[in-house]
């Protein structure tokens, strides 16, 4: 990262600088001064920016948007990484640490710094050459290693705390527990690999045929209350593992295991249990399928229907909205670099608006439908000949004139629906096999909506912006940034776009309002002050790409928002019962049920205010206090309530430097209250 030290020599800067220019006068002063002076000089010709300053007054030519777009591979590699930290890590070593365990403090921070290494400007926008852009894949490497173990160690320790043992009835069981660490209750359908019994022989061959004697017994899946879930559970076979304690030496084993498929139900910022148990031979929890509509994905809230194109249309229950053509793909040339996205000078785009796909319906059960849609695209293998001399001679990109090749190659796009049982969106992950150079791809969601304006995820914002540009923007690329997702809506509905590590979309004003967002970009060139050839960021290779399409009412902007930030992260879940066999006898182990200290399900914050995101759930950098983060994502006041949880001894107003500021009193049913301004971004400390 670059260094922020005072420049020691301003004064000598300075007299240089009047040296040079005598016709100018260079005063020493600071910020309350300078806007003073400009207050001043203040006159018509001046204009007033409101909101964002992303250069929306100029031509728009060099604001370098399109760096959003390079090297898209480190752009998923990023969110994954700042996932893995912000949204599962810190939350759950933070809930252990209140529960006894200390807290990574060292592994943390280098997880961290690794990811922190990637972030100046000129490394995560992907605009460097390939040696740097090649490191970067390193260092995200190793900060999610040591975040998921964090994660992975923090759930372990959790689950060992669970009372297992107040479990219902008296059959054995195979328990585990499903986390949530988002600020959002989740009903979500999650696959979870389960040991029926691990076999601690010193020769794991012996215990392969041991496992392998055993027959696969009729499974039933139950909540903690008892109650029969609908689940999928399959034999997953045997295999070989170990356990790592930290007193002694790797312990393999030889495992029997179950693969159970289910829609869990997990308060905010907390778990809830399930456990597995014997059934009668005929109890059988799996609806039977039902293909005789192959196309059709529908829940309570939505009716998702594939058309021969592979795009496909969404019906919104709740509104009576229907949403028509959307998920379409489009391929344009791209003669620019990774910094600017410019488009072949004959225009020529190919999309799968009107080509037959391949569509079959992969699942269909009580808790979800999966369709597979299939695209062979054939596009132009890159760019044409005429365009390396431009490069060379380091050409503006403006200025350039070239086609595409005539040469085509295909394109394999695989798109995979997924609706579930509660989904109030539907879930997308697009597979493109790119062999093809010097081009874009995006997936273009159009809206039908009637409106100027549309709403994207920003830094502790969601800022509102116009679907054209100003008059003095010229610039033929018209994207912008995002972070988790972009939205638009009018009086009566709106569409959010929920992204994983897909920063760039744009609004195309003149085809229905469509969000248009970019899900690969292959170029060859840095760009910048001269020629300097890129041809990793062709992006030559198989990369998958997920995103969701959430409809909503006018009027539940926030919830929708509320959605777009739960679709970051997963459920995930962790098996009781388990995690010190190796100290029990040799031989054939099953899990066992545990008398621990935590209930069956439990939240560890309860929150509620419209637009309102929580951003943090971590201990303190300098202090043994944890502190929550909230932001304000709604342009007027809204409150904030959260509930006094049983570990909380007390909560009070601190900062970004996580300072002690007024302490906070409950109400008389234990609920604190606090009133955020617009966009306000508040930061709690709790005593534990």
């Amino acid at each position: 990262m670059r260094p922020s030290a005072l420049q020691k020599d301003i004064t000598e800067a300075i007299r240089v600088a009047r040296k040079l220019y005598p016709d100018i006068e260079f005063i020493h002063s600071d910020f309350k001064t300078y806007v003073k002076a400009m207050e001043k000089e203040i006159s018509e010709n001046f204009s007033t920016v409101k909101g964002e300053l992303t250069s929306q007054e100029t031509d728009g030519r060099w604001t370098l948007a399109n760096t959003a777009s390079s090297w898209m591979g480190l752009k998923v590699d990023n969110r994954a990484g700042e996932t893995a930290l912000e949204r599962k890590a810190e939350p759950a070593a933070a809930m252990a640490e209140v529960l006894g365990k200390a807290y990574p403090e060292d592994q943390m921070i280098y997880s961290w710094k690794k990811l922190m290494q990637n972030h100046p400007h000129d490394s995560i926008c992907g605009c460097s050459v390939d040696e740097v852009n090649e490191e970067m894949k390193t260092r995200f490497a190793k900060s999610r290693q040591v975040a998921d173990a964090i994660y992975d160690e923090s759930v372990e320790y959790l689950t060992d705390q669970v009372n297992t043992a107040a479990l219902p009835g008296n059959s054995e069981k195979i328990p585990f527990v499903v986390w949530n660490t988002s600020g959002t209750a989740k009903k979500q359908v999650i696959a979870k690999e389960l040991h029926l019994f691990r076999d601690y022989n010193l020769f794991v061959w012996d215990g392969y045929e041991a496992a392998e004697a055993v027959e696969m017994p009729n499974l039933v899946l139950r909540d903690a209350n008892g109650n029969a879930v609908p689940a999928k559970i399959e034999n997953a076979g045997i295999s070989f593992g170990y356990d790592l304690p930290d007193d002694r030496f790797r312990q393999p084993y030889m495992a029997k295991k179950v693969l159970v498929t289910f829609e869990a139900e997990v308060p905010a910022m907390g778990y809830a249990t399930y456990y597995l148990e014997q059934a009668e031979p005929d109890q059988n929890q799996e609806t039977s399928a039902d293909f005789a509509n192959e196309r059709v994905l529908e829940n309570e809230n939505l009716k998702v229907t594939v058309n021969e194109d592979g795009s496909y249309q969404i019906l919104n229950k709740e509104t009576g909205r229907t949403y028509e053509n959307l998920g379409f793909y489009e391929d344009t040339g791209d003669m620019g670099n990774e910094y600017i996205y410019i488009q072949d000078s004959g225009k020529q785009t190919i999309t799968t608006k009107g080509m037959k796909a391949d569509i079959r319906c992969m699942e269909k059960n009580a808790f979800r439908t999966v369709v597979e849609i299939c695209h062979e695209m054939m596009i132009p293998s890159g760019m044409g000949e005429e365009l390396q001399k431009q490069r060379e001679m380091c050409i503006d990109p403006y200025t350039r004139v070239a086609n595409r090749s005539k040469e085509l190659v295909p394109m394999e796009v695989k798109t995979v629906l997924t609706l579930e049982k509660s989904g109030k969106g539907l879930r997308v992950a697009t597979t493109i096999c790119n062999q093809a150079k010097d081009h874009r791809v995006r997936v273009v969601m159009p809206t039908g909506l009637n409106t100027s304006m549309h709403l994207a995820d920003s830094a502790f914002e969601v800022v509102k912006r116009n679907n054209r540009h100003n008059g003095t923007w010229t610039n033929p690329c018209g994207c912008e940034r995002q972070q988790c997702f972009a939205a638009m809506e009018d009086e009566t509905n709106g569409i959010l776009v929920a992204n994983r590590g897909l920063y760039e979309y744009e609004v195309l004003a003149d085809e229905e309002n469509a969000i248009a967002v970019t899900l690969l970009r292959s170029v060859a060139e840095m760009g910048d002050w001269g020629y300097f050839p890129t041809p990793k960021a062709q992006q030559i290779g198989t990369f998958t790409l997920e995103f969701e399409v959430v409809p909503y009412a006018a009027g539940k902007t926030g919830e929708a928002f509320a959605e777009g930030y739960a679709f970051q992260q997963d459920l995930t879940a962790a098996q009781a019962g388990l995690s010190k066999a190796w100290l029990r006898k040799p031989g054939q182990v099953k899990p066992e049920l545990v008398s621990g200290e935590m209930p069956l399900e439990m939240s560890f914050l309860r929150f509620e205010g419209e637009g309102i995101h929580l951003t943090a759930f971590k201990k303190g950098l300098a202090k043994d206090d944890l502190f929550v983060r909230f932001v304000n994502n709604m342009p007027q006041d809204e409150v904030l309530s959260f509930r006094k949880e049983s570990w909380m001894k007390e909560v009070y107003r601190s900062n970004v430097v996580e300072e002690k500021g007024e302490v906070l009193c409950p109400d008389e049913n234990g609920v604190y209250h606090v009133t955020l301004r617009e966009f306000e971004i508040a930061t709690f400390g709790v005593v534990k």
